[in-house]
Order: C-alpha cells, then structure tokens, then sequence
C-alpha cells in the first residue's frame, strides 16, 4: 500500500472520529495507518491533561468503532488501538507543538 493512501486513510480516519473522541473527554493526538508484519493497524492517539487512562481508551474504542466501520474507509481488514501518545511523543501539528511548549513553559523555572 502506497504512503499517501495511508496517510490519507489516517486524515479521513481522524476526520470522522475527532468529534466523538472529544464527547469522550480526551483531545485526539494523532492518527496512523501502519502495516506491521503481515498485519495493518489503526492506531488511534488520545490524550488529556492529566494523561489517559485504560477507562478513557475503551470510551473511545467504543464510541469510535461503529463510526468507523459505517464509514468503511479501509479496504481489507485492520486492528484497532487506541493509546495515548506516551512521554516521547511525537510532535507533528502545530496544536501539538504549542501544547508542548505551553506545558514545558509550566515547568522552567524563574
């Protein structure tokens, strides 16, 4: 599969789910369509503030999943993951970076 129908499953992907992750309480990060193995995976990237917990992935599995699948923007079959961008995330939109930077300037002292 070509890059750029990846990353343009990804945008529709995040397109389509970013209102119902946000009625879950959490900001959506990111979204990536990646092949590992023999395997393609949806991986779905969410976090808050006071971090993301086990409860807040499946609220948003659940809430994502039927969106999803009635849209049906993958052909073949996927896995589903849901996670929080961990402490070395990546920073690849500027919402991301001007996070960061509000956070780290929380942090730095005088």
């Amino acid at each position: 599969m070509a890059e750029k129908k990846k990353s343009g499953i990804a945008a529709r992907v995040a397109e389509l789910v970013k209102d119902a992750v946000e009625e879950c309480g959490v900001s959506l990060w990111d979204v990536e369509f990646v092949k590992e193995g023999p395997d393609h995976n949806l991986i779905i990237y969410i976090d808050r503030p006071e971090g993301v917990s086990l409860t807040d992935c499946e609220m948003v599995n659940d809430a994502v999943e039927p969106i999803i699948d009635a849209a049906d923007p993958i052909e073949g079959s996927y896995y589903l993951e849901i996670s929080s961008p961990g402490l070395e995330r990546e920073l690849k939109t500027h919402q991301g970076i001007f996070e960061f930077r509000s956070d780290r300037q929380a942090f730095q002292s005088p």
